[in-house]
């Protein structure tokens, strides 16, 4: 118990986004419109894909009767920048179902290194701890 005057004990650090992500393969899950997928790329990331299942769709139909087809952001962000970024339209528990086999299309080649996460997103590279589950 904490008496009056008393200072609280030290919470840990937050976590930060690295300045850097040379060398680093980037996995976005969740991406929506790209924010940590074009940071890791602009901090230097040599792969980056990004995935979102889109379901914000749905809400933005339901609750404003708006029409949309899903990426639109992603895009028009990518298409400006020029951007080398992979976009895929999946659900991350889909992940354990893409095959390894094609790394040009693949999720599974961004998932066999271990893993740090920040926020939605999982920043990967040998030397980092394993995060559980991954």
């Amino acid at each position: 118990m904490r008496h009056r005057g008393e200072r609280p004990p030290e919470a840990s650090p937050p976590a930060s986004i690295p300045d850097s992500f040379a060398g680093l393969r980037v996995l976005d899950v969740g991406a929506f419109d790209g924010f940590y997928s074009f940071l890791a790329e602009a901090r230097g990331a040599r792969r980056v894909l990004a995935i979102d299942n889109e379901q914000y769709v749905h809400w933005v139909r339901d609750r404003w009767k708006v029409k949309l087809e899903g990426g639109e952001g992603f895009d028009a962000i990518h298409a400006l920048l020029g951007s080398g970024i992979e976009y895929q339209r999946t659900d991350a528990y889909a992940l354990d179902n893409m095959g390894s086999a094609s790394t040009s299309s693949s999720a599974s080649a961004s998932c066999t290194e271990s893993r740090i996460h920040w926020g939605y997103s999982a920043f990967s590279s040998a030397g980092l701890p394993k995060a559980a589950g991954y």
